[in-house]
């Protein structure tokens, strides 16, 4: 049976994605910023250039949502209204 389906916002350089990867999960990873997803694939995640608010998931549906690099600006999003 395969893992679970991981969607990683904001994965940067997929070192949490990476983590649920060696779990055996399926991770998708979104970045921004085109260098650092084509980092990302070199390290073994697939990646998709896109902000979460612009990403479509094309009907794909996840097990898990993780934001563990980008975790930091939902808070600063937060304080900075």
């Amino acid at each position: 049976m395969p893992g679970p389906e991981v969607l990683d916002v904001g994965c940067s350089a997929g070192n949490e994605g990476r983590q649920f990867q060696a779990a055996g999960a399926a991770v998708l990873g979104i970045e921004p910023d085109e260098r650092t997803a084509d980092l990302t694939r070199a390290r073994g995640l697939e990646v998709e250039v896109a902000t979460f608010e612009t990403w479509e998931p094309g009907g794909r549906s996840f097990d898990a949502v993780i934001a563990g690099h980008s975790w930091h600006w939902t808070g600063a999003a937060c304080t900075h209204r």
